[in-house]
């Protein structure tokens, strides 16, 4: 908005600047104004945002409707979003840690003595597979 205020083009953007009729001579210039507009704002989208933008007429259309889809006033649309981001993050947050544990877990069984082959197998044998602490804890006990 500011860019567009500072070109004295806002009036595209509020309604205040109206096509005039198409047979004036000021037409082709509001029509030339009106495309580059649009076309400033659909290049700041992201482009699988900006191309459901390309078939409206005039830039306050799609002003409007970005207003209305992504406004921070209560967007449900976006809060959504975001928690599902969120949601997302933390469930993958949650197989990663499970799998950097099981990692770790077979690093830690894998470095035991042939001796401790027996606690290794039932370790592996266990469903599901304890943590890591409870595997030392038991590797502990076997050695003691």
């Amino acid at each position: 908005m500011l860019v567009i205020k500072g070109k004295g083009k806002a009036g595209y953007l509020t309604g205040s600047t109206l096509s005039p009729p198409s047979t004036t001579t000021t037409y082709d210039t509001w029509e030339a104004e009106n495309s580059t507009i649009m076309a400033w704002q659909i290049n700041l989208m992201e482009p699988r945002i900006g191309r459901t933008y390309l078939f409206y007429k005039i830039a306050k259309e799609i002003w409007d409707s970005v207003q209305d889809m992504y406004s921070d006033l209560e967007n449900s649309f976006q809060c959504f979003e975001i928690r599902s981001a969120i949601r997302t993050t933390r469930q993958d947050s949650t197989k990663y840690s499970k799998m950097i544990e099981k990692d770790r877990m077979f690093d830690f069984l894998h470095g035991l003595n042939y001796d401790l082959d027996e606690v290794r197998g039932r370790i592996l044998g266990t469903k599901p597979l304890p943590s890591l602490r409870e595997a030392f804890a038991e590797v502990r006990r076997e050695e003691n």
